[in-house]
């Protein structure tokens, strides 16, 4: 189904609420979103992302919506460069690391786009909330565990924090590497 912009019936924001209520936590949310809309996310991003829910490893520390949008930047940089040498059948010798940094190379495109994601989204961060981590986005104690310090990210708007992050996170990844755009 061809879901441009002006066809499609709802905003990212509100596709991350739906997601968030049905009990889907950042990461995993970040994902369902983006397959929601038919956009491709690399199987082993999803496979992760419940790992990195409340901050990796639910320490609350870096966002796990952000690590699983970068993380999926970099397994879906694509098939790489075309590394035969000119005029015979047998491949270049492959460094990725300095392959990443040739301009002409699929890595050093990847490369560009994962910064470029990780770059905005990281400025988002700190400019709305301080921080890339939970405590800074939820504006919430961390770890939020138990009912006090849950109702405290509750309470202070933790919940409606942690999604228009969420969203930002999937409006700069649909923007970085050329997806869909939702509302």
């Amino acid at each position: 189904m061809d879901r441009t912009p002006e066809t499609r019936p709802v905003s990212v924001r509100e596709s991350v609420d739906r997601v968030l209520a049905s009990g889907t936590r950042c990461a995993s949310c970040f994902v369902q979103v983006l397959r929601d809309e038919g956009v491709p996310v690399p199987p082993s991003v999803a496979e992760v992302a419940p790992a990195l829910e409340g901050g990796i490893g639910g320490t609350g520390h870096a966002c796990g919506a952000y690590v699983a949008a970068v993380l999926a930047s970099t397994i879906d940089g694509g098939g790489g460069a075309d590394y035969r040498v000119e005029g015979t059948e047998s491949p270049r010798p492959l460094n990725p690391w300095l392959d990443a940094f040739t301009p002409l190379s699929a890595e050093a495109a990847m490369t560009a786009r994962r910064s470029a994601l990780g770059e905005r989204l990281a400025g988002v961060a700190r400019e709305r909330y301080g921080g890339l981590d939970c405590a800074h986005i939820s504006g919430a104690e961390w770890p939020a565990v138990g009912a006090g310090p849950l109702r405290l990210y509750y309470a202070t708007g933790g919940a409606e924090r942690c999604s228009a992050f969420i969203a930002d996170t999937v409006e700069a990844y649909l923007d970085t590497h050329g997806g869909p755009r939702m509302k």
